[in-house]
């Protein structure tokens, strides 16, 4: 409950138990300022759009069951996902950390597979691109040549936020949280490197915001011990 503008924008969460249950059934979403209806629009977009778009890989995310506001605060039930954060899954190391690795790579290829649109279907994203990516890359590299090989490439269903904070996993098993961020014509590979550059960081404890650019540096250069599972899955 933090004054700072940021933490003012953001939902609290609570998760609800069935009396004498161990594990929560629910998860209640309610704005901490009125005004927030927007990213609970964006959040239910979201979880539709899963839906629709891959039915039989929808269960790894949570089920809307309703919306309503209190107060004039915006509110939104969940099924709850249960289990640990990923970050502290990973945290951990050994076998489980590896195979939650392999668990949701292998989910972000069957629905980047079960969701590809037509290359037009992808034009807003690179004219966003040119726009907003390539000035910044300009005398670095040959953006053009970049943007022309984009041409053919497919577009894909995509989370946009899917750092490990928004993965909840018990082993193996894991459901992706806060749909909000979610495109249906985003770039193929776009979650799949987001999540793998914070799980490796996550893994080799390098995620602190002092080590974080060097390590991903190393990561994406060959040169770190997860490579191997980076370029794998690429």
């Amino acid at each position: 409950l933090g004054r700072s503008g940021v933490l003012a924008e953001r939902r609290m969460a609570f998760l609800v138990f069935s009396a004498a249950a161990r594990s929560p059934a629910w998860a209640v979403k309610v704005a901490r300022v009125p005004g927030m209806d927007d990213a609970f629009d964006r959040d239910e977009r979201g979880l539709a759009v899963l839906t629709q778009s891959a039915p039989d890989l929808a269960d790894r995310a949570p089920r809307l069951v309703g919306r309503s506001s209190v107060a004039g605060l915006a509110l939104s039930v969940e099924t709850a996902a249960v289990g640990d954060r990923a970050t502290e899954v990973l945290r951990r190391g050994g076998t489980e950390a590896r195979q939650l690795i392999s668990a949701v790579c292998a989910w972000l290829v069957e629905l980047a597979a079960a969701t590809r649109l037509p290359p037009e279907e992808l034009a807003a994203e690179r004219l966003r691109f040119e726009a907003d990516v390539a000035p910044a890359w300009e005398g670095q590299a040959d953006v053009g040549s970049l943007v022309t090989r984009l041409q053919d490439v497919p577009a894909v269903l995509v989370h946009s936020d899917l750092g490990t904070w928004n993965i909840v996993a018990t082993g193996r098993e894991f459901s992706i949280v806060d749909w909000e961020s979610a495109r249906r014509a985003g770039l193929p590979l776009w979650d799949l490197l987001y999540f793998l550059a914070d799980a490796c960081a996550q893994v080799a404890r390098r995620a602190r915001p002092g080590d974080r650019a060097e390590y991903l540096v190393s990561l994406f250069r060959g040169e770190a011990e997860l490579s191997s599972v980076l370029f794998e899955w690429v």
